[in-house]
């Protein structure tokens, strides 16, 4: 085992969930285990100042930071980002430690392979099922929780939704900023209606599904959460990595994170072969960002969705430019998730 900290009883890991590759000139599977380890316990002077200014963005008063939910949000941005950290994680039967410690901000990624004999055996284990894989974080014996992470196995051919979250599958009126920040911190997090069916009806019909959002990972527990309860088909989820130093609490979340068409781009060019349905909604740049990749990616994206936000409707001369950008890709744009196709979305 390789030096560094093992991990404490009170630090927090989350893992992010990820896809994995085939790689035909190995005959292997290749994923990445990615995540953040921090320590919620300790909290630095200056983040505390930085919970002050949110309360007063928000305008709230001090009273309504105490409660449950403001705690279990606020705790990743405030917590201590823990470097140097040692991780292992168990396959079914298997155990593999990350070949890297985690960053100063707490971050790790580690790439991994495993040969079709290898995931056949864990499909017997019972560590991957309808094609994802299972993994759990190795903690010390006298701590017992259970933490744990997925991987997707994508094949190199098949289709992928890519979405956005924030205002697309998720309520969060990222246009009017007080609310934001109250749907963030202090409301239970609620799906913009009829899209978790719309979702599933398109899961049944074969299609996996990416997350891509602007929403910081400190997010990812709640954001899971709504997932599961919401029964939004499970998928990859990709956000933004937030930093206090650089940015305010305005801009917690942002349709015009730079990250998210470098993210888009990335995965369809590690999945040339398969074909792509990309949805967001017309608060911010999600149309203009899509439209761009669709120009680039012309034989791989096969349509573009754009959820009508009440007050944030995309106007005509807006559709038209988009439209005449795109004209290999159907573009669509929608108020209810009832106007798109039930079946398929391509």
């Amino acid at each position: 085992m390789k030096k560094g900290k093992a991990i404490r009883s009170h630090d927090e890991v989350v893992f992010f969930p990820s896809a994995a590759s085939w790689v035909e000139e190995t005959q292997s599977w290749e994923f990445q285990v990615v995540g953040a380890v921090f320590d919620p316990v300790k909290v630095k002077m200056r983040k505390k100042l930085m919970v002050r200014l949110l309360r007063r963005f928000m305008k709230v008063p001090a009273s309504e930071l105490d409660c449950e939910i403001f705690r279990e949000r606020i705790s990743p941005f405030t917590a201590n980002a823990l470097k140097g950290r040692v991780l292992r994680i168990r396959v079914g039967s298997l155990e593999l430690e990350l070949e890297r410690k985690s960053k100063r901000n707490g971050h790790f990624l580690a790439s991994f392979s495993l040969s079709q004999d290898e995931v056949d055996l864990l499909v017997e284990e019972g560590a991957i099922t309808n094609r994802v894989l299972y993994y759990e974080l190795v903690l010390g014996d006298l701590d017992e929780r259970r933490i744990s992470g997925r991987v997707h196995l994508l094949r190199p051919r098949g289709q992928s939704v890519i979405s956005d979250v924030d205002d697309t599958v998720k309520v969060t009126n990222v246009g009017n900023r007080i609310e934001l920040l109250k749907n963030t911190f202090l409301r239970e997090f609620s799906a913009v209606d009829g899209m978790s069916a719309l979702f599933r009806g398109w899961g049944k019909a074969g299609a996996d599904f990416h997350f891509v959002s602007a929403s910081p990972w400190q997010l990812i527990n709640p954001l899971s959460c709504l997932m599961e309860k919401a029964d939004f088909p499970f998928g990859t989820f990709h956000l933004r990595v937030f930093r206090w130093r650089d940015q305010v609490f305005k801009r917690v979340v942002s349709g015009k994170w730079i990250g998210k068409a470098k993210v888009i781009r990335q995965f369809i060019e590690r999945f040339p072969q398969r074909s792509y349905v990309l949805i967001g909604d017309s608060v911010e740049r999600d149309p203009e960002l899509y439209a761009h990749l669709a120009e680039k990616f012309d034989q791989q994206i096969k349509a573009i969705y754009i959820r009508q936000v009440p007050g944030f409707e995309m106007d005509d001369s807006r559709i038209g430019r988009i439209q005449s950008q795109v004209r290999e890709t159907r573009f669509m744009t929608f108020d209810c998730s009832s106007e798109l196709p039930a079946d398929s979305p391509f």
